[in-house]
């Protein structure tokens, strides 16, 4: 089991500590989280460990970036029904508005 959290953008669970300055990175996609950076007096396991804290931030950040583009999107989706189901009863009337129009027409001649 991977110690980081999936990858926010293609969710691999290949991922690595990579850099000079230290950042997750993943081995799929190429994706990374922000740099640790280079702090003098701190050990590479600090710096280590200050890279996954980003990287997990940064993957919660994208979590709830994606749980309001899903609903936005449903949202979405309801506005496209009722927006097409208004088109179908618009087109409906105009059949209805011909067909009085044909049997007034009748009616006069």
């Amino acid at each position: 089991m991977s110690e980081f959290k999936p990858c926010p953008f293609c969710g691999s669970v290949n991922l690595r500590i990579a850099g000079g300055p230290v950042y997750v990175e993943c081995n799929d996609c190429a994706a990374y989280g922000p740099s640790a950076g280079y702090e003098n007096k701190v050990t590479l396991l600090e710096m280590r460990a200050k890279a996954i804290a980003l990287w997990e931030k940064a993957s919660e950040k994208t979590d709830r970036a994606n749980a309001e583009l899903a609903s936005l999107r449903g949202e979405l989706a309801k506005v496209t029904q009722q927006r097409d189901a208004a088109e179908t009863r618009s087109e409906n009337i105009a059949r209805q508005a011909i067909c009085l129009e044909a049997q007034r027409d009748t009616l006069r001649a």
